[in-house]
């Protein structure tokens, strides 16, 4: 089924949607992995990104395991606590897309037993889209931000500023090119079903 025209765009969005909802509706196992790959890829860019704390957790001897465990989970659950910080509701956005799209790759190969070129663009948007993020994410004041100390050297006064913009428009970017790679992953999905 190939569609060469925009004016088709619509239908191969609601195509590409109705079959990822149909996809995850009926094989609850694989919900449930975009579920998880979701939670890691957000732990993962966190914790790179705070070493330092991860650090402190790992080495405090103050602390009980119920303390760090808290804080851990707590990376995760304070993206749903007001007020919303803007860069870490799209760095969970990003997470849910890549979840589901690493869930609906993973079925495709484990059905096709075979890997074919068409499915090396989906992984390399999941990936970029990754990089974003990583780029993206961060406390811009605490230093934590891989963009500031580029930024420091770059524009050395106002570099806090201008690492929050970046971030943020390198995480909308991340958002954009994650559902550039659900939109593919959907419609690479539809024989499938």
């Amino acid at each position: 089924m190939r569609f060469s025209s925009l004016q088709s765009l619509p239908t191969r969005l609601w195509l590409s949607l109705t079959t990822l909802l149909r996809f995850f509706y009926f094989r609850p196992p694989y919900a449930f992995l975009a579920v998880i790959m979701s939670i890691l890829f957000y732990e993962l860019l966190f914790w790179a990104l705070n070493l330092g704390l991860l650090q402190y957790l790992a080495t405090n001897q103050f602390l009980t395991i119920s303390d760090k465990l808290g804080i851990v989970i707590g990376s995760y659950t304070d993206v749903f606590r007001f007020p919303v910080v803007p860069l870490a509701a799209l760095l969970f956005s990003v997470s849910i897309l890549q979840g589901v799209s690493i869930a609906a790759i993973v079925y495709i190969i484990r059905r096709n037993r075979r890997l074919d070129r068409s499915l090396f663009k989906e992984l390399g948007s999941s990936g970029a889209a990754g990089i974003l993020a990583a780029i993206g994410l961060g406390c811009a004041a605490c230093g934590t931000s891989l963009v500031t100390p580029i930024l420091t050297f770059l524009f050395a006064s106002s570099s806090i500023a201008v690492a929050d913009t970046v971030g943020i428009y390198s995480a909308l970017f991340a958002v954009l090119l994650s559902l550039t790679a659900i939109y593919l992953v959907g419609l690479k999905l539809t024989p499938h079903l």
